[in-house]
């Protein structure tokens, strides 16, 4: 770090102007000194945080917390952070009055060692009879599971729990994989349980500890020094290592997760210019080297899209050549087909990825953009800062590895959905084809043979719920990002009424588009959160929903009136009039923006409004 970024980061007054210039930061090469120069600027200008994340360990972890600080906040994220006294994991969540519960965390990192739970499996293990190392196996899970019940009842927290660190050296050398019962089998069959032991909890995920450090070298990450006078089982390296791990589910939780994946073609997506090479001349495909390094870049894509990323094309190209090249490559792991939307002419990028955003109604804070063309990436960088432009250097065989390590497109959970979502946002792109064909809306929704079916929301859907609460933000009425704890609460507690919505139409499945939260309180239902994604709006679907919330609430004598509230955002502008449209009447204006609006049963807004061309479904 130069000196004058120092003296600009010690200058800031606000977590903003902080912001703005270590989001241009590479942590990677970052020092301990400027780590927690950094961490404390954050602690400095914090008004309020993100996440609250709570550090228990039965090992010196104190330096973990100011690297996931600084990685997170580079990513946008700040974090306050609680780190419990050594070895005190149990008396933490036993304890009503201990830090960790005063402290309320969102998160909770759970990182113990086998070194503190079982010495003798470090220090004996070949000495130990097969009864004995199973019996020590089964109570570290056991444990574990422990902790984890108790983190669940006694907090609202996701837990993240590290598995465990197999030795970078066996105790039996090379005869190891020979035992009866190998050191080697012993810690996989450990983490093999804790796998198990934790995977249907929705709240509880586990970390690849011992993954992600062995990426960067099982004897790069322990200064024996420290470990013997410190406790300290992890240098800087590996706290490092293992920040970054965690960021990735901090990126998921805290909601920041990309939606949408540009590419360019020429020398990024394969080899060459197809203008110039012809199609038989672009490298991609098996059997040679630089076809190999595009046909694995695609692979990996093409995962991405498993995963529920959208993938859109930007490419300068002649169109013909384009269609030309993905029609007889056939060998290419992807197709035209696997792509949302294509901008390929010869506009300006940036200009091309604002009209791709319109097009798939997701903002364009949501794309990550890669193109091997430096000036391509400078003019979007510049021009359009929301996105994320990642350097691509002049050797392609670096390009998948660059993509592997992003953690933009981290989700806590894949469901169903995901898999479809690109097919989903095209046929999208075709409704809007239709819509401008037909030119008349009436007619246009008609068209459409669209069917919306509203429940009260399932436990085996909590994930895809919480997608929503967690992604949704144009349509979203008040952006209130609520976790996998509170709507287990809301589908359990009689006080709520949680509602999902799904769409089907002639153009393809939907799938689940929305979600509606009521609390009833004294005869009042109050509006939590309505939230529709983007892709279902301007279609009156969401007139249908409040249809349905009225005849449910006002028609009988369920409540006297439904309570709602607009908090405004940078990107719920599309719904600041959506209670006034639906009949709703303002009674209050705050001077942040915030609107309260109130809908009485004898009310004349609390009639259905008209929907034309909707098929309505209430189900139970």
């Amino acid at each position: 770090m130069d000196k004058e970024t120092k003296r600009n980061i010690k200058s800031t007054a606000d977590w903003s102007s902080l912001y703005s210039i270590i989001k241009e930061l590479d942590y990677t090469l970052l020092n301990t000194r400027e780590i927690e120069l950094v961490n404390r600027q954050i602690a400095k200008t914090r008004a309020s945080s993100d996440l609250k994340v709570a550090y228990l360990s039965n090992h010196t972890i104190d330096t973990l917390a100011p690297y996931l600080t600084v990685i997170s906040a580079i990513h946008g994220i700040n974090i306050e952070s609680y780190i419990a006294p050594y070895d005190q994991y149990f008396q933490e969540l036993l304890s009503e009055t201990s830090g960790t519960i005063s402290f309320q965390p969102d998160v909770i990192h759970l990182d113990l060692s086998v070194r503190g739970l079982a010495p003798l499996i470090c220090e004996k293990f070949l000495s130990l009879d097969d009864e004995l190392k199973l019996a020590e196996q089964e109570r570290i899970i056991s444990l574990i599971s422990q902790l984890a019940n108790l983190a669940i009842k006694q907090t609202s927290a996701y837990l993240l729990v590290s598995n465990f660190l197999q030795p970078a050296y066996s105790q039996a050398g090379i005869a190891d994989l020979k035992q009866q019962q190998s050191e080697t089998e012993w810690y996989s069959r450990l983490n093999l349980a804790l796998i198990e032991s934790l995977k249907n909890n929705n709240r509880v995920f586990l970390v690849d500890k011992n993954n992600a450090l062995a990426r960067v070298g099982k004897e790069n990450i322990t200064d024996s020094k420290m470990l013997y006078l410190a406790k300290m089982e992890l240098n800087d390296v590996g706290l490092q290592a293992l920040a970054s791990e965690l960021n990735r589910y901090i990126i998921a939780i805290a909601g920041k997760t990309k939606k949408n994946l540009v590419l360019d073609l020429d020398n990024t997506l394969w080899g060459g210019v197809v203008g110039e090479d012809g199609v038989d001349g672009i490298k991609v495909g098996k059997g040679y080297p630089e076809g190999e390094i595009y046909y694995a870049f695609q692979t990996y894509i093409k995962n991405l899209k498993q995963r529920g990323i959208i993938l859109t094309l930007a490419s300068k190209n002649n169109l013909e050549d384009v269609e030309e090249a993905f029609e007889k490559r056939t060998e290419m792991p992807l197709g035209l087909s696997d792509f949302a939307s294509r901008r390929i002419n010869w506009n300006p990028k940036h200009t091309n990825l604002v009209s791709m955003a319109k097009g798939l109604s997701i903002g364009i804070d949501s794309f990550v953009f890669l193109d091997d063309n430096p000036v391509e990436r400078g003019l979007v960088k510049s021009t359009l800062k929301e996105v994320v432009v990642p350097d691509l250097p002049e050797d392609p065989s670096t390009y998948l590895n660059i993509l592997m390590r992003s953690p933009y497109f981290e989700k806590l959970f894949l469901t169903e959905e995901d898999a479809n979502k690109t097919e989903q946002y095209a046929a999208n792109a075709q409704r809007e084809d239709t819509r401008e064909e037909i030119g008349d809306m009436s007619a246009f929704l008609s068209s459409l043979g669209t069917k919306v079916t509203i429940e009260t929301a399932k436990k085996e859907n909590i994930q895809r719920v919480h997608q929503l609460f967690s992604k949704t933000n144009q349509f979203n009425v008040t952006t209130k990002r609520h976790g996998v704890p509170e709507i287990e609460n809301f589908i359990e507690n009689e006080g709520f009424d949680l509602f999902s919505i799904s769409v089907t139409d002639n153009f393809g499945d939907l799938g689940m588009i929305g979600v509606v939260l009521v609390e009833m309180k004294d005869g009042i239902a109050y509006i939590d959160s309505f939230i529709m994604s983007c892709r279902a709006m301007g279609r009156a679907i969401e007139t249908v929903i409040m249809n349905v919330i009225k005849e449910r609430y006002l028609s009988g004598a369920y409540a006297k009136q439904l309570v709602a509230e607009y908090i405004p955002t940078a990107k719920n502008v599309p719904v600041k009039s959506f209670f006034d449209d639906q009949g709703f009447d303002l009674v209050e204006k705050g001077d942040n923006g915030n609107m309260r609006y109130e809908l009485k049963s004898k009310a004349k807004g609390a009639e259905s409004l008209e929907c034309t061309g909707i098929e309505i479904y209430v189900g139970e």
